[in-house]
């Protein structure tokens, strides 16, 4: 193998699923960690006002305060779901998760969790310091029963640059069609 081969496929290696997997895994810091195990349909917020839910059951809301110095921030969510024996097995629950600041929202976003999933949403910024309040709620009735959940808020997480991991991934394969081809000419010189 020829060193610009060997380099290229490292250099493919590091910016693609390297990268990647640092980005979405590995990069800022924890801010707060939250178990959510009460739910309710309706709650009181920190403001005094009540909150009701329409479609299902809402965990407790969670207060946090959330800094710009800290930008950007994920929201990491792993649930503690029970498996029943007579539900499939691509049973999942729905959820929608929303952030406010006081009555204005700042995020809202829906996912789904089959069995004992983990949810981690983009990374967001904050405009504003200031105390916020983060929603968790059913949409619907839930396929399986959730024991708790964990919330991780994570703080200065790193976007992932696409551009970065396409330009990797391309390397990477430029690099194995490379070494493909020498050991294909290698074998006909046989």
């Amino acid at each position: 193998m020829k060193p610009a081969t060997l380099l290229l496929i490292v250099l493919g290696t590091i910016l693609g699923p390297v990268y990647f997997a640092y980005c979405e895994y590995l990069s800022g810091e924890t801010a707060e960690t939250h178990t959510l195990t009460e739910r309710a349909d309706r709650w009181e917020l920190p403001d005094g006002a009540i909150l009701r839910f329409r479609g299902g059951l809402g965990y407790r809301p969670v207060a946090l305060e959330l800094t710009p110095e800290l930008n950007l921030y994920r929201f990491r969510f792993a649930f503690d779901a029970a498996r029943i024996e007579s539900s499939p097995k691509d049973a999942g629950n729905d959820y929608q998760v929303s952030l406010l600041q006081g009555d204005i929202g700042i995020l809202e976003r829906s996912f789904r969790v089959v069995g004992n999933g983990t949810v981690a949403l983009d990374p967001m910024a904050i405009p504003y310091s200031g105390s916020y309040v983060l929603l968790l709620e059913e949409a619907g009735v839930p396929q399986l029963p959730v024991a708790s959940v964990k919330l991780e808020v994570r703080g200065k997480v790193e976007k992932v640059r696409m551009w970065l991991v396409w330009s990797g991934l391309v390397m990477l394969a430029f690099g194995g069609v490379i070494i493909i081809r020498d050991l294909v000419m290698q074998s006909f010189k046989k």
